[in-house]
């Protein structure tokens, strides 16, 4: 690696999409394979698995078991990174309803509208891609990350909804109250 290879790597960004390249066996030396060997196999020595000793009681152990075969129950995050709660199905619709039939906050479009709004936030997204200078601004790491993640998610283009309960706050009306979350992780616009 040069000197203008090295500094490109220490300052390329933090947005790109790792390489699939390996080199040919035959370009490696020879000596390089039993090398390798040795030093997998001093390290599986070194770290070997092996089943921890649960550290719950066995009245813990039975209710964890109980909980977990319950059909009726679901384990969403809670708020605060607080850990998992154990709800059921219909408590935890009626949480994320609640707060998607504010129509202060939400708006009901129909599958029509929403992939419009994709289609237009797409020519958006590409054309601010082709008309913006990214090699000296975003550069090409980033450029390719963000039409890479376009790519990926334009079978599902759409955001997710989800709701955390805020257990740290006890319950109000009968129910736990809980935070909305908007996440972008799967949407087309996940890249930027």
């Amino acid at each position: 690696m040069d000197d203008y290879e090295y500094d490109q790597y220490q300052n390329r960004s933090k947005l790109y999409i790792k390489s699939k390249w390996k080199p040919k066996e035959v370009d490696l030396p020879s000596w390089c394979f039993g090398r390798l060997d040795r030093f997998i196999s001093k390290v599986r020595k070194i770290f070997k698995q092996r089943r921890a000793t649960s550290n719950l009681l066995p009245y813990q152990k039975e209710l964890l078991e109980l909980l977990l075969n319950d059909p009726e129950l679901i384990f969403p995050e809670t708020d605060k990174g607080l850990g998992p709660c154990a709800v059921t199905y219909d408590q935890y619709v009626e949480a994320c309803l609640k707060h998607l039939r504010n129509t202060e906050y939400y708006d009901i479009l129909t599958e029509e509208e929403a992939r419009q709004g994709i289609e237009e936030l797409e020519i958006l997204i590409e054309a601010w891609l082709h008309d913006y200078n990214y090699k000296k601004s975003i550069g090409e790491h980033a450029h390719k990350f963000i039409q890479q993640h376009m790519i990926a998610n334009a079978a599902s283009p759409f955001g997710q909804f989800y709701a955390l309960f805020k257990i740290h706050k006890g319950m109000k009306d009968g129910a736990w109250p809980t935070r909305p979350v908007c996440s972008d992780f799967t949407s087309l616009a996940h890249g930027l």
